[in-house]
């Protein structure tokens, strides 16, 4: 119990709930609190790229291109998430050009998880068979230029506008405020550091994003797995 960490949000009465929980986790042996996660990389960060190909037989191809990426006390989290944007969802570049544009896909998006000793950034996308290489090398194109050159005014305040919208909308939900609050407090920020969200996003700039993107799409930590049927190649 030493890592637990319970947040409450509504209409509650404060003693009684602590009444009930004090009950139900009485017969809990204490368990001494962890070390905070360090910053920095990870020892068994992957030092080399390496490809991974599953043969099925499916009507559809699916492609994962991962890099080891932050930690939940990273500084730099707010950039990586407009980057995300950048890259993922139905405005992005992925979605604009390998589906909207060339019809090379399915669905495709770009999403990154933090954790407290490592996290990972990755780029999924569902393709035809017959599409493998050429969507491959969209991908690979798309993340070679966000490492390239910073994005646009236009991407950039789109992204902002549409990462700080997202957020109003999900504290509507008294869950998602609690789970906001709980985190704050594992990783050693104040409860109240969620409602600041909007103020550090709206900070960011075109070049805090090809920072982190330089910093965290390195092509030697690539690590791929592609499903697909058998004979499908990777490259044209």
């Amino acid at each position: 119990m030493g890592d637990a960490v319970l947040a409450i949000v509504g209409d509650v009465d404060p003693a009684a709930t602590a009444a009930v929980l004090e009950a139900r986790l009485a017969g809990l042996e204490a368990a001494a609190r962890r070390a905070p996660a360090r910053l920095g990389e990870p020892p068994d960060w992957p030092t080399r790229a390496r490809d991974k190909v599953l043969r099925r037989e499916r009507e559809q191809a699916h492609l994962v291109l991962g890099y080891p990426g932050l930690t939940l006390r990273d500084p730099r989290i707010d950039a990586l998430e407009v980057m995300n944007t950048v890259l993922g969802g139905q405005s992005g570049r992925l979605f604009q050009a390998l589906r909207e544009e060339d019809g090379l896909v399915y669905q495709v998006d770009a999403s990154s998880t933090e954790g407290l000793d490592a996290g990972h950034f990755a780029v999924y996308a569902a393709t035809g068979q017959d599409k493998v290489p050429r969507a491959l090398a969209a991908i690979e194109r798309h993340l070679a230029e966000i490492i390239a050159a910073p994005p646009t005014e236009v991407e950039l305040e789109r992204a902002k506008a549409w990462l700080i919208g997202q957020h109003g909308i999900g504290l509507q939900r008294r869950a998602r405020i609690a789970s906001q609050i709980a985190l704050s407090a594992v990783i050693g920020e104040a409860p109240g550091h969620y409602l600041d969200y909007p103020q550090r996003i709206a900070r960011i700039r075109a070049k805090d994003v090809l920072e982190v993107a330089r910093a965290v799409i390195v092509p030697s930590r690539r690590q791929m797995v592609v499903v697909a049927g058998r004979g499908v190649a990777l490259r044209g």
